[in-house]
């Protein structure tokens, strides 16, 4: 997918950290992030697209994804993940609206990007920036990662001049990204198939056919794997709730279903899943980057 934003307004670093894993996690972030891969292989499913990326690759992750972070052949590989703010949200648009209007700079990214060594080094200098702890380098961080996005956005455009979809490409993008928009909007509500026709305007089966395709998975399976990642999240922010409490922000009145829903989903128990979230958190902060909390 393509993702834009108005780079007038500025990009924030919020944490900066380097980590090296051979495990499977999966993950909503309320922040942008950027993985650059310095070592190894390692894949992410992003709302059910897969990308193998490997050292000198790039990772975005739009604030709000679902996304899974996995080993490839049970390798481990080391990452630096650069979670940001800008001024403005990115939005995804079709590769024929690249190019649209937009007011002042335009960043253009798209999920896997090569950027090869200049791509990491700059983010090797934002992990230095960070860590320093100043307030003059951590604004030095936050240009060195504009620089570093418009770095990526041009390798975006580059990559965009070879490949031009058809019109039957682009409306069936079009179809699935307004039920994604809609699940994303009303997920603590019931969803049902005829919501989802009705706000793409396509029959059932025309809609379960595309979204098999571009997801794979039914779109009824997304909404449930897209709730319980946001009830994931929620545990991980908030582990003092109990599970009745996660429940119903969730939208689910019985917390029993709500569980075995979530340990069918997740493959874990929810409790169980608070416990790991912990102990996962706890390990990929404690390689943190001294005062990279909220710069």
């Amino acid at each position: 997918m393509l993702y834009r934003a108005n780079g007038a307004d500025g990009a924030f670093v919020r944490e900066a950290y380097r980590i090296t894993r051979d495990t499977t996690w999966s993950a909503v972030d309320r922040r942008h992030v950027l993985v650059c891969v310095e070592k190894g292989i390692v894949r992410f499913g992003i709302e059910g697209h897969e990308y193998a990326a490997a050292e000198g690759d790039q990772i975005f992750i739009p604030s709000g994804s679902v996304y899974t972070r996995s080993p490839a052949d049970h390798g481990a590989a080391t990452i630096c993940y650069l979670r940001f703010e800008t001024g403005k949200p990115f939005s995804e648009v079709y590769r024929s609206e690249a190019y649209g209007e937009e007011g002042g700079a335009c960043l253009l990214l798209k999920n896997h990007i090569s950027g090869g060594k200049a791509a990491l080094g700059l983010a090797e200098r934002i992990l230095e920036a960070v860590s320093d702890g100043r307030a003059v380098m951590r604004r030095m961080a936050d240009m060195m990662l504009a620089e570093l996005l418009y770095m990526l956005s041009a390798e975006t455009v580059r990559s965009l001049e070879n490949v031009r979809p058809s019109a039957t490409e682009n409306e069936k993008l079009f179809r699935v990204r307004e039920a994604l928009k809609y699940i994303r909007a009303h997920y603590t509500s019931t969803i049902g198939l005829n919501d989802l026709t009705e706000c793409c305007g396509i029959s059932k089966q025309h809609l379960i056919r595309l979204f098999r395709q571009e997801t794979g998975m039914t779109p009824i399976r997304y909404v449930n794997y897209y709730r319980m990642s946001r009830a994931r999240l929620l545990i991980r922010d908030r582990p003092d709730l109990r599970i009745e409490e996660i429940a119903q922000e969730m939208g689910y009145g019985n917390p029993h279903y709500f569980s075995r829903l979530f340990t069918s989903v997740i493959g874990q128990t929810p409790s169980q899943c608070r416990e790991k979230v912990i102990q996962a958190e706890s390990s990929d902060r404690s390689v943190l980057t001294r005062h990279a909390g909220d710069i």
